[in-house]
């Protein structure tokens, strides 16, 4: 059986306690701040979703979403069940995070690049 936070082959769903507090620490995290995150993602979507009912764009209203968005999953790195059973919360938290920047630096080069 595989550890549910660390994804480590354990006895038990824990390896110690540990994981067992951290895992309970990210669910109550998610619990806590899963509207917050809902509100970030909508308000990171908006923009582009004005910019297809109107003719005008520049370059801040396709740069700025895709930075906002990648910075609202760095700070919020939720995933669904389905992905925290297939690679644990660590892994899949470490993948949310690093997508996240990925998307900020897309966003900062169209930024520059768009004129």
């Amino acid at each position: 059986m595989k550890c549910k936070y660390c994804g480590k082959e354990c006895l038990d769903s824990f390896c110690d306690d540990r994981c067992e507090s951290s895992y309970a620490r990210s669910v109550k995290r998610a619990e806590r701040y899963k509207n917050t995150f809902f509100i970030c993602f909508i308000l990171s979507l908006s923009p582009l979703v004005l910019m297809f009912l109107g003719n005008e764009y520049d370059r801040y209203v396709i740069s700025l979403p895709l930075i906002f968005l990648g910075m609202t999953a760095i700070v919020f790195p939720f995933a669904t069940p389905e992905t925290y059973d297939s690679f644990s919360i660590k892994n899949a938290t470490i993948a949310i995070r690093s997508i996240g920047a990925i998307v900020c630096i897309v966003g900062a080069i169209l930024m520059f690049i768009i004129v």
